[in-house]
């Protein structure tokens, strides 16, 4: 009976790896608001509900006697598992704050700087508050289901130890990274490309009108038409929402068909 405890106990150690690796990183599960201690007793909580499937498949008991430094070979390649996973799905989210930064240089916003409590970080004031409602959009569209559920099938596709680093894994973060600047210069485009146009305009006064003062002047639009243009793009912003979240789990599942190979 105590041997059967040990065994189980090993496979138990290896999923609870990949679980708290992934939920450590992750969007929404990652950030300094959710407590450590919730976050860890969510992972534990859900290697309790798939650890006996896990235990009977093939490389579950492959790996229920397995020897120390197997197990630690092991344990490696799991915490490898969920860092891939998680740092996949927080690349998407990075867009809003790159898209806010992108804003926030053109506007002049780039020296108010705010402390992100979700981050422990400092980050854009108007990435700050496109990553706000970010969060908020992707609760109510349950999207945090959808991580743990991910999480839950990554089994179906990388059996435990099954992970390697390929080629091919290397061109899907790639792929993955590609895609976050892309999503936030979408984001950042329409307000950056009209308060472009308010330099231009300002840098025609400046040569017809020297004695203006256009920096002064020039500013306060900027400030204005900024903050009206992220009012007016909001409906644009939540469109571009739910194609990152669909990129998201785009790219989440084709690293996990790239890891099971």
């Amino acid at each position: 009976m105590l041997d059967v405890a040990l065994q189980y106990a090993q496979v138990f150690l290896l999923v609870l790896v990949r679980m708290s690796s992934f939920f450590f990183l992750t969007p929404f599960f990652g950030t300094r608001n959710v407590p450590a201690s919730v976050k860890a007793g969510l992972a534990f909580l859900l290697t309790i509900i798939i650890t006996p499937s896990i235990a009977t498949t093939d490389m579950g008991a492959l790996y229920m006697g397995a020897s120390f430094a197997d197990l630690v070979l092991v344990l490696v390649k799991e915490f490898m598992v969920g860092i891939t996973l998680g740092l996949t799905a927080a690349m998407i989210f990075a867009a809003v704050q790159l898209g806010g930064m992108f804003i926030d240089l053109q506007i002049g916003f780039a020296m108010a700087n705010v402390f992100d409590p979700m981050s422990g970080a400092s980050s854009p004031l108007t990435g700050q508050f496109k990553y706000a409602l970010t969060f908020l959009l992707f609760l109510g569209l349950d999207g945090h289901h959808g991580l743990i559920t991910a999480m839950m099938q990554s089994y179906n596709f990388v059996p435990i130890g099954a992970f390697q680093i390929t080629d091919n894994l290397m061109s899907v973060l790639m792929a993955t990274f590609s895609a976050m600047f892309v999503l936030g210069l979408k984001i950042a485009i329409p307000v950056v490309a009209v308060l472009f146009l308010i330099d231009f305009g300002f840098a025609m006064l400046s040569k017809a009108v020297p004695q203006m003062n256009v920096f002064a002047l020039g500013m306060s639009l900027k400030t204005l038409i900024g903050g009206l243009m992220i009012i007016v793009t909001l409906p644009t912003f939540i469109y571009l929402l739910r194609e990152m979240f669909h990129t998201m789990f785009t790219q989440m599942d084709t690293v996990l068909r790239v890891l099971g190979g």
